[in-house]
């Protein structure tokens, strides 16, 4: 009888710990990759302003750090600040409606892009946190559906994720679709192969134009959330015969095949869009340059 509690405790244990860690977006490489492009896009008065804030640490190194925080009781209060999820059916999020006290990702990145130009108080968390949150409104399943919990609540087999397990939905979008796409290489790899596309004119069909102006920070992150509620509804919700994913469903070769396209322009825009945002923020007027920089 004892054991039985004890293995029952053990697993209830790591059900909720998976959970839990199942509720950042794109995972380690997908926010790298997010971060390895926005890189490549800034001008040089906005990489030396970053570079400066960050002590010399590219943006790819601190990506994951939101994620690495919000377990900690002193950053409890950010995990709602990663997603903007609306009910079932709904293909569109709305910020009176979906942003529970005025807290999700829509609202933290123009909390964070406005501290960021305020100086009002650490800048370096403050653009630590601007950079993940540009990822995260980008996963689609980070503007998904409540009641499963952004697809965390629904358990697939993904066929071509090689591991022959059990996934829940939300973490197919995070990293088993990445991983499976880059296979040996590395996350660096792939961020240059979407950086060369954009250079040559691939993923211009976005609307980034707000995102040119640091003023507009929460009207950027909301055309990427509407951006996402609709990719969730019509790519990750459904499979590639366009019937409704359920738990026990098994995801194919072909699944993948049709949402990596998806997924890699996904990344694409919110590299492009990080990087607007931030060449806005830190612009190439010497003298708020000067400013921004003797704040570190």
């Amino acid at each position: 009888m004892l054991l039985a509690l004890i293995l029952f405790q053990m697993k209830t244990s790591l059900f909720v710990a998976g959970l839990v860690g199942l509720v950042t977006a794109w995972g380690p490489d997908g926010h790298r990759i997010v971060a390895e492009i926005a890189q490549q896009l800034l001008s040089p008065k906005a990489s030396q302003s970053v570079t400066s804030v960050l002590d010399g640490s590219p943006m790819s190194a601190i990506a994951t750090w939101a994620d690495e925080i919000d377990h900690k009781p002193e950053f409890a209060w950010t995990k709602c600040m990663h997603y903007i999820d609306a009910s079932k059916g709904v293909c569109f999020v709305d910020t009176n409606k979906d942003c529970a006290k005025g807290c999700c990702v829509v609202k933290a990145i123009a909390n964070y892009t406005s501290r960021i130009m305020d100086k009002t108080e650490d800048v370096a968390d403050a653009l630590k946190f601007l950079v993940h949150f540009m990822g995260d409104v980008h996963q689609p399943l980070h503007a998904g559906h409540r009641e499963d919990k952004g697809g965390n609540l629904i358990e697939v087999m993904p066929d071509f994720s090689g591991q022959h397990k059990r996934e829940n939905l939300h973490e197919v979008w995070d990293g088993v679709l990445i991983k499976r796409y880059l296979g040996r290489n590395d996350w660096k790899k792939f961020a240059l192969e979407i950086v060369d596309k954009i250079q040559n004119g691939e993923y211009n069909d976005g609307d980034t134009a707000s995102c040119r102006d640091a003023m507009k920070g929460e009207i950027c992150a909301l055309t990427a959330a509407l951006e996402s509620a609709e990719n969730a509804c019509e790519f990750a919700y459904i499979n590639e015969g366009g019937i409704e994913i359920k738990s026990g469903d098994r995801l194919t070769d072909q699944y993948y095949e049709s949402r990596i396209v998806v997924i890699a322009k996904r990344l694409a825009l919110a590299g492009i869009r990080l990087g607007e945002l931030l060449n806005s923020i830190f612009p190439e007027d010497r003298e708020l340059q000067q400013a921004v920089v003797e704040t570190e």
